[in-house]
């Protein structure tokens, strides 16, 4: 699951900006559907905006590579507004304060949590990096675990068959 990650983190940053291009698109064209009227019972839609402006702001922030963080909650926040300005002009659909509330909020712990995770992620980078320039043989011969763990199963199957 860890690869997974670390793939996605690698696509270029166009990827990422077209992916949320067509997230604000799909916002604006299908919240003018007839079907996106009460399609989410109203308790329910903070939690859907939420994921949604959170998705976005991932997005985001992958676009941008991190960079921006208070430039990014401005943009997805005003996203949110128009999206609601966009809701009010609409037949059975009402402009509603929390719904940009929770999408400012959505956006802002996502961000914050974005950047929280960069700052301990590049201080373990630092750390990596200081150790490797001290004893630079020490860290390249444990990179790889893998081979030890091999190791270890295969004195344990060993144990194991000799208790029998």
């Amino acid at each position: 699951m860890r690869d997974v990650g670390l793939y996605l983190i690698k696509l270029p940053r166009s990827f990422y900006w077209l992916c949320a291009a067509t997230l604000v698109v799909m916002l604006f064209w299908g919240g003018s559907q007839p079907f996106a009227v009460g399609l989410v019972p109203v308790p329910y839609d903070k939690v859907v905006h939420s994921l949604y402006f959170g998705t976005l702001s991932l997005l985001f922030w992958l676009g941008t590579g991190g960079k921006w963080p208070v430039l990014l909650l401005v943009a997805v926040s005003a996203i949110g507004g128009l999206d609601e300005l966009h809701q009010g002009t609409l037949p059975g659909r009402v402009a509603d304060f929390y719904d940009l509330l929770s999408d400012a909020v959505a956006a802002g712990l996502t961000i914050a949590a974005l950047e929280r995770n960069k700052i301990v992620l590049g201080e373990f980078q630092r750390q990596v990096d200081r150790i490797d320039r001290r004893h630079p043989s020490a860290c390249r011969q444990n990179m790889d675990i893998r081979p030890r763990r091999r190791q270890v199963m295969s004195e344990g199957s060993e144990q194991i068959r000799n208790m029998r």
